[in-house]
């Protein structure tokens, strides 16, 4: 969360892209203090006896290109680049049409993401360092 909130002192906006569902998703946004409008999932829905009855379909996370999908629209509101860091080749994936894409390998260090972008991040430290080193965090 430090590096969260050197992001946002620096003036970048961050925002969680994720494939999982909004119950666990949610949470961890609200650890990083991330603000609901900066979080994309997948939305859990209940029918009236509190049962589940899928999930919502009109979620871009809910499609296979849902980060991509999310990563578009953002540039095109934001009009700004994007960089997405992500342990999945479904964030990979969405690199174009974010700018770059930052493997990172804190929880699982996939070879697949490792071998499709010169920027992978095993360490928080790293990642900081990284975006120390290209401005986006300055001291």
């Amino acid at each position: 969360s430090s590096i969260v909130e050197k992001l946002r002192a620096n003036g970048i906006e961050v925002y969680l892209v994720s494939g999982g569902l909004d119950l666990l998703v949610n949470q961890v946004a609200a650890s990083l203090n991330l603000p609901q409008e900066n979080v994309y999932s997948n939305k859990i829905l209940f029918a009236e006896d509190g049962s589940y009855a899928g999930f919502d379909t009109s979620a871009p996370t809910s499609k296979s290109d849902g980060k991509s999908l999310v990563v578009a629209e953002l540039i095109e509101r934001l009009h700004t680049e994007v960089v997405i860091v992500g342990d999945g080749m479904t964030d990979a994936r969405a690199c174009p049409p974010a700018s770059h894409f930052i493997g990172f390998g804190v929880n699982i260090d996939r070879a697949s993401v490792r071998n499709v972008t010169p920027y992978f991040c095993t360490t928080m430290d790293q990642l900081e360092q990284l975006f120390q080193s290209v401005g986006l965090i300055r001291c």
